[in-house]
């Protein structure tokens, strides 16, 4: 039944009619995502491996540099409350979080954008960029926690259209996942990415079902498992 739903988001995304509270219900149902989030995901780095051994050569992937601990705290703490918030939050669709993900758009666009024209533009073009990026940021973040109980109507033309803002959200967060890897351009990299872009059509469904709280365990409990599978078969991430 849960992953028939899931299944039924993935093709045209809609919004709930509510949401379970917490129990067994709520249990159950995480339950279930998170079995089919390791088993998708599962899935697309098996086709990465296949295609590894058919001759596909992947970009190298960039060290963090990071010592090991804070690595892990990255991975299990930092990344999926930031990642979530940044491409799941807004899918809520409230008014508070639609203007977070418009703030929120704002400043990825800087960071792509400095990012590509890194060789070519002033320092202090690169400085104000990033001074600004980080001051609507901060704004972002002081509007939503003042306002995100007020502005909680969803407007009409969200409800009708949020298989869009799901399905390029998704993407979006695949796609960024790209920059982990030096030189990526082969249309096959993608398949670096099927795990965290297959992953991210999951966390909406459990962000739009179960809540942004949810969402983010979710996404901390994957990484996790991660971890410790890295951990226990190359002895590093």
């Amino acid at each position: 039944m849960v992953a028939q739903d899931v299944w039924r988001f993935a093709l045209a995304p809609r919004l709930p009619a509510g949401r379970p509270g917490w129990g067994g219900t709520f249990a159950f149902v995480f339950a279930i995502v998170l079995t089919l989030d390791f088993a998708i995901a599962g899935g697309a780095i098996l086709l990465e491996v296949l295609a590894t051994e058919a001759g596909y050569e992947p970009p190298p992937y960039i060290e963090s540099g990071l010592s090991l601990p804070w690595e892990l705290a990255a991975m299990i703490l930092f990344a999926p409350a930031i990642e979530e918030a940044i491409f799941r939050g807004p899918l809520a669709g409230t008014k508070a979080w639609l203007r977070f993900g418009l703030h929120m758009g704002i400043v990825i666009g800087l960071m792509i954008a400095t990012t590509i024209f890194a060789d070519s533009l002033p320092e202090y073009v690169m400085l104000s960029a990033s001074v600004f990026a980080l001051g609507v940021l901060i704004y972002a973040v002081a509007r939503l926690r003042a306002r995100h109980r007020a502005e909680t109507g969803i407007p009409a033309w969200y409800r009708n259209n949020v298989r869009w803002f799901v399905w390029g959200s998704t993407l979006l967060f695949g796609g960024i996942h790209l920059w982990n890897y030096e030189g990526a351009s082969s249309p096959l990299d993608v398949l670096l990415v099927a795990s965290q872009t297959t992953g991210g059509l999951i966390l909406a469904y459990t962000r739009i079902h179960l809540g942004l709280a949810a969402a983010i365990a979710q996404h901390a409990i994957f990484n996790a498992a991660f971890a410790a599978g890295s951990l226990a078969i190359y002895g590093s991430l």
